[in-house]
C-alpha cells in the first residue's frame, strides 16, 4: 500500500485517521484528518485536516492558516488536488457568513491561503448542507461531492465549477433522470 510506505520511509505514521489519505501526484504532499492533537495550537478533540509537506521538512501541521479557525471547528473527509496545491473538505461549522443550515458543507482551499470557497451550493448559490466525499482536480478548478437530492433525499453526485460558480449533478442516467439510489466517493479526473 503506497501511503504505508510513504509514511514509512519518512519515519511518520498519521494516528486514528479519520476518512482518506490522499497523495499529491508527485507524492510530496499528504492531506488527512485526524482527531489527535497534532498541532500545538490544537487543544480541542474535534477532527481536523491536516498536512505532511516534504518539500518543507515539516512532518505535520495543519493546512488551516488561523489556528484558532483550527481550534473551533470540526474538519474531516479532506481531498487533495493531484498538483498537492488545494484541499476540499468538509466542515461541521460555517466558515463564511451566511453559512447557517447547521449541517456539514464542502469548502475549497489553497495551502497556505486563509481563504475558504464554498462549493457544495444549492439552486440558489447557498451552501446546501449535508455534503460530504469532495475529490479536487487540479488546481482546484473542479470538486466533486455528494450530497442529498432536496426533493428525494437520495444522496447525488455534483460538481462545483470555478470558472462558473455554479454547481451541476452528474448523477444522472441516460434520460438525464437524478440516480434512483445513493450515490458515494466520488472522484474527479486530473484535469476535471
Amino acid at each position: 500500500f503506497i501511503t504505508g510506505a510513504y509514511f514509512a520511509s519518512t519515519q511518520f505514521t498519521p494516528p486514528s485517521p479519520t476518512g482518506r489519505v490522499e497523495l499529491s501526484n508527485d507524492g510530496q504532499r499528504v492531506v488527512f484528518a485526524s482527531k489527535a492533537e497534532l498541532d500545538p495550537a490544537d487543544s480541542d478533540v474535534a477532527a481536523d485536516v491536516f498536512r505532511f509537506d516534504r518539500d518543507s521538512g515539516i512532518a505535520q501541521k495543519t493546512f488551516l492558516v488561523s489556528s484558532n479557525v483550527a481550534n473551533t471547528l470540526t474538519t474531516e473527509t479532506a481531498a487533495l488536488s493531484p498538483d498537492g496545491e488545494f484541499v476540499a473538505f468538509k466542515a461541521l461549522a460555517g466558515l463564511i457568513a451566511g453559512d447557517s443550515n447547521s449541517t456539514a458543507d464542502i469548502y475549497l482551499t489553497e495551502i497556505g491561503s486563509s481563504v475558504f470557497t464554498p462549493v457544495s451550493l444549492d439552486a440558489s448559490d447557498e451552501p446546501r448542507g449535508n455534503g460530504d466525499w469532495p475529490s479536487v482536480s487540479g488546481g482546484g478548478d473542479r470538486v466533486a461531492f455528494i450530497a442529498p437530492d432536496p426533493d428525494s433525499g437520495i444522496d447525488q453526485v455534483y460538481v462545483w465549477s470555478r470558472s462558473t460558480g455554479g454547481v451541476q449533478r452528474a448523477s444522472m442516467d441516460v434520460a438525464g433522470d437524478p440516480a434512483s439510489a445513493d450515490c458515494s466517493e466520488p472522484m474527479i479526473s486530473g484535469d476535471g
